[in-house]
């Protein structure tokens, strides 16, 4: 029966930690072990080294692998794992349709929620239920129209990709709507609640008393005061006009930007996903930037 040698106690391989000389008389370790040296290690060598593996995914799509392929360091988005295509051409076209009918959506949404963020001020209504259509989330908004009204297609007839910008809103007019509901309503609903707080000032009071024009008082003085805000809030809103139509352009079968990005996540095409990820990121940047510059200097902007 062989004896089962009993391990040392903590505290003794602590003392070999502290002085390494003990570790050459030390009986329990093995007679090759005995006659290792420690080396002392620096302190930058407990950071972590960056090595380039050629199998590693994100190393082949920041760096590249081929000529063909030279990486996103190069400008090149790599290929679709699922069709094998250039990558950035399919996110610029997706782009390009989205903005065909987003941007105007957008440009009327901001209009007629100025339109009814003044009226609702003018005419003293409850901003209550703007806020309550503004949290209807866009599904919803999107099967109502969906089946309020008749959707004869589901994407932009060839003979339109080139047409002018009515004919755009006619083949999209749906999509078009779903959109203009959603944002119409915040916007309207922000804008009222401004104009509201801007009433309760001593210039816009000065301003009736002296026997100016309620509706003029609105659009002279309180509108002038809150069109800082007003341009803030359209640039922070800016960037969903891609990254905000997924649902819309899901439900109604819309080729856009949107999904493009809801395709490729359920179909784990992650060279597309990146690609969509990168755009709409550098659409907010430049957002975020041209906001810093407005608030540096809102007079300048104005």
């Amino acid at each position: 029966m062989h004896h089962q040698q009993r391990l040392p106690s903590p505290e003794v391989f602590e003392s070999l930690t502290k002085d390494s000389n003990l570790v050459a008389s030390a009986p329990f370790l093995p007679i090759h072990l005995r006659s290792l040296k420690p080396v002392p290690q620096n302190w930058f060598s407990a950071l972590p080294s960056i090595h380039f593996h050629s199998n590693n995914l994100f190393h082949r799509y920041a760096f590249g692998d081929s000529k063909q392929n030279q990486g996103l360091i190069s400008g090149h988005f790599g290929y679709s794992l699922r069709n094998h295509l250039p990558v950035k051409p399919l996110i610029l076209n997706a782009a390009k349709t989205t903005l065909r009918f987003a941007f105007p959506a957008f440009i009327i949404s901001c209009i007629v929620g100025l339109v009814l963020g003044l009226v609702s001020t003018y005419l003293r209504f409850p901003v209550l239920p703007m806020f309550l259509i503004s949290i209807i989330p866009s599904y919803v908004l999107g099967a109502f129209v969906f089946l309020a009204f008749d959707w004869g297609g589901s994407t932009l007839p060839p003979t339109v990709e080139n047409g002018n910008i009515v004919e755009m809103i006619k083949a999209y007019s749906l999509p078009i709507l779903t959109l203009v509901l959603v944002h119409s309503s915040l916007f309207s609903a922000h804008i009222h609640f401004w104009m509201q707080g801007e009433t309760r000032h001593d210039y816009y009071r000065t301003a009736l008393a002296k026997g100016l024009r309620p509706l003029h008082a609105l659009f002279v003085h309180a509108l002038r005061a809150i069109l800082p805000l007003i341009l803030t809030f359209f640039l922070h809103r800016f960037p969903l006009i891609l990254s905000g139509t997924v649902v819309v352009e899901v439900m109604f079968g819309v080729p856009g930007f949107g999904r493009l990005a809801w395709v490729a996540v359920s179909e784990n095409d992650q060279p597309i996903v990146l690609g969509c990820m990168l755009m709409a990121s550098v659409l907010a940047w430049i957002t975020v930037f041209l906001n810093g510059l407005f608030q540096s200097n809102p007079r300048n902007a104005l």
